[in-house]
């Protein structure tokens, strides 16, 4: 295998052909079947635990530790191994027609290929025909319904979501933003700070809190979180939306423009929720072609939450007198309305 230099991140086109011989002799298949017992053993799977498999690879770990009764959430950012996660699935469903798993594993994937939301949900919500207790699945169906604009279903969703597992964070932000798809501010803020005073030390809620904190006007106490996510440098992009919004809701508009990183504008472009957040600000300080840029950005990652973007967010109206913001609701309003799943 050529040796790669470390470049400090994820190799988006790695895989393990070169890692993996064709044929297993008997010693290496027991190297291997050793190194995922000893994984297995390590991450104690069991019901009721959730475990993050960064760097899952084909899932065969996920899937196996899925098995034993854990929650199980992967991450792989090699284009390469994804397919051969797919390749995996389609395993799954040769053993398990109707397997949870296999539906929730088809939805990660869609995700990141960037297919529609509504392809996205489907797949959780077969997921969850099978298994309607799942949280992990129940979480993100409810995050597609309400970025899909289907505020009401989200909310039953959510509801019954918290009453399976009250305890874990992701389960509580996602009201937070779905009080955000409605235009009510104050509410979002409410639910977000009880979402912080559990996980304060996690740098993603402390900058939602933030920003809540500043469509509020409560500025003082929001500058003070946004500072504390830059000095403590925690992630790569996450510094520089700090500084970014902070400045534009000072009305800085030159530091704010300075303060967008080469890595804010890649995760702008591939992020919809960063997007919008971005649109939002680039709006307030009139930076009119920039906002829309981020809207499309947004849009074309999946955002179709028409009432929000076309009436409900305050911040956007700055720009829906222009043309291209009209053409864009035009195709916003029609994925809205026929957004089945």
């Amino acid at each position: 295998m050529a040796e790669k230099k470390d470049s400090g991140k994820g190799d988006r086109n790695w895989n393990d052909d070169d890692v993996l011989p064709a044929v297993l002799s008997r010693d290496t298949e027991f190297v291997f079947r050793r190194m995922t017992e000893e994984t297995l053993q390590a991450a104690q799977s069991e019901n009721g635990h959730r475990i993050l498999d960064v760097g899952c690879g084909r899932g065969i770990d996920a899937a196996s530790m899925a098995k034993k009764g854990g929650e199980l959430f992967g991450c792989e950012p090699s284009k390469g191994m994804l397919r051969k996660a797919k390749e995996y699935v389609n395993k799954i469903f040769k053993i398990d027609s109707n397997s949870p798993l296999g539906f929730r594993l088809l939805g990660f994937v869609a995700i990141y290929y960037k297919e529609s939301l509504q392809k996205v949900a489907i797949y959780f919500k077969k997921a969850l025909d099978v298994n309607p207790n799942d949280s992990e699945t129940l979480v993100f169906y409810a995050m597609c319904l309400f970025y899909s604009g289907k505020n009401e279903e989200a909310r039953v969703i959510i509801k019954r979501l918290q009453k399976i597992d009250p305890l874990t964070w992701l389960n509580h932000i996602a009201l937070s933003f779905l009080f955000v798809m409605e235009g009510n501010y104050c509410r979002a803020l409410k639910q977000t700070e009880k979402t912080y005073s559990m996980e304060s030390g996690n740098p993603y809620i402390k900058f939602i809190y933030a920003y809540h904190l500043a469509y509020i006007k409560s500025y003082k106490k929001s500058y003070k979180l946004f500072d504390e996510i830059v000095n403590e440098g925690n992630a790569f992009y996450l510094g520089s939306l700090s500084n970014f919004v902070k400045y534009v809701f000072q009305n800085e508009k030159e530091k704010a423009l300075k303060a967008v990183s080469p890595e804010l504008r890649k995760k702008c472009e591939n992020d919809f929720e960063i997007a919008w957040q971005m649109a939002e600000c680039y709006a307030m300080i009139n930076e009119k072609q920039l906002a829309l840029d981020c809207i499309e950005y947004s849009i074309k990652r999946g955002m179709i939450n028409y009432p929000f973007l076309a009436e409900k967010n305050p911040y956007l109206n700055n720009i829906r007198g222009e043309e291209r913001f009209k053409k864009l609701m035009e195709r916003v309003k029609y994925e809205w309305e026929n957004f089945e799943v």
